[in-house]
């Protein structure tokens, strides 16, 4: 009995997951689309859109066969997920874990994704002939709405078993959350508006960049996708669908600046004499955050441009105009921000350095 209870004890997280993962499966029963068309609303099942079924509509037959294909690789990533998840609960070295849940992570976050839009997904993708103006695209089912809490759910079990390895320090958790909070604050009340249906110019990045450069880009990430993103997502009000590409992708780069910052430490962290350091240090830093600019605004033009076009069915051309009135001058105004603040953010990495908590190999 004992050991059975130690059992429990240490692979609770891995129960959490499977039983999320088998409601998961059994809620794929359920209708995953609503189509409001003239007087009648036209429901299609999970299993027939898997399936890639015909729907009949108005007289016409549609084969749902790019539904197919997306649903089947929703399915796909979620048993992938399953499976690391539990392979990794056989497997002691913490580095395998650490790679098994990161892996599981990633397909959990494709489900989400996928399974959370897939109401929105079907009329773009099989359905776009329709041209009756009564006929308005996919509206959710319950089924979006129960997959993504339960989704989050091994979305948080995998952070868990992650953060065994990657451990925040109570310092680290104090500078995130006023950063984070005043990225926020500066992102609603700072901001220059752009477009009415969305888009502003802001300096709201620029302590999320300072998080990435302080912290990495895995905890910068965590900060600017995920907690600035769902907040943020909360108070613009535009709806929790647009969380995945408008947020949590679009913001997801940010991260990158420290991935950008600790790889320039390469080109100077020899260096002996200290005045020589201290210049190229600055000036290798610099140019590290300056680059680090192009993929934070191609993954911003990514994430606003793939939800413009499933969510606001905008074309190419106009999404890329639209986009194009505030994401650069969102990111490199926060980018120039960057580089005024660099030198005394350097003092304080220098003053106040980071002190990582390890993990025992052998805990």
């Amino acid at each position: 009995m004992k050991k059975f209870t130690n059992f429990l004890s240490k692979t609770r997280n891995e129960i959490v997951f499977s039983i999320s993962f088998v409601v998961v499966l059994f809620l794929l029963f359920l209708p995953f689309c609503s189509l409001p068309f003239e007087n009648e609303t036209i429901s299609i099942s999970f299993l027939d859109g898997l399936m890639g079924n015909e729907v009949l509509i108005n007289g016409t037959i549609y084969k749902l066969i790019n539904t197919s294909i997306l649903l089947w690789c929703g399915l796909i990533s979620l048993i992938l997920s399953e499976l690391l998840i539990l392979f990794s609960a056989f497997f002691k070295d913490k580095k395998i874990k650490l790679t098994f849940n990161s892996l599981a992570l990633f397909f959990v976050i494709i489900n989400l994704f996928i399974y959370m839009l897939s109401g929105y997904l079907v009329v773009p993708f099989d359905l776009s002939a329709l041209s009756n103006p009564n006929f308005y695209p996919g509206t959710a089912n319950p089924f979006g709405v129960l997959v993504t809490i339960f989704d989050l759910i091994m979305l948080l079990v995998c952070f868990s078993n992650i953060f065994n390895f990657k451990k925040y320090t109570i310092q680290e958790i104090c500078e995130t959350a006023i950063l984070v909070a005043l990225a926020v604050v500066l992102d609603q009340f700072g901001k220059i508006q752009i477009q009415a249906n969305g888009g502003s110019i802001s300096f709201s990045a620029l302590p999320l960049f300072i998080i990435a450069i302080r912290y990495g880009a895995f905890k910068g990430f965590i900060a600017s996708g995920f907690i600035f993103g769902f907040l943020t997502c909360l108070l613009d009000g535009y709806g929790f669908q647009t969380f995945p590409f408008d947020y949590l992708i679009a913001l997801s780069g940010y991260g990158l600046v420290g991935t950008f910052y600790n790889f320039a430490k390469r080109f100077y962290q020899n260096v002996e004499d200290e005045r020589v350091f201290k210049r190229k240090q600055f000036v290798f830093s610099l140019i590290a955050v300056i680059l680090a600019g192009i993929p934070v605004m191609l993954i911003r033009y990514i994430g606003h441009m793939i939800d413009g076009a499933l969510i606001y069915n905008y074309g190419f051309i106009d999404n890329l105009i639209y986009q194009s009135t505030y994401v650069p001058g969102a990111v490199w105004v926060s980018i120039a921000g960057m580089c005024v603040l660099l030198e005394p953010i350097i003092i304080i990495n220098r003053i106040f350095p980071v002190k990582e908590k390890k993990v025992e190999e052998n805990e």
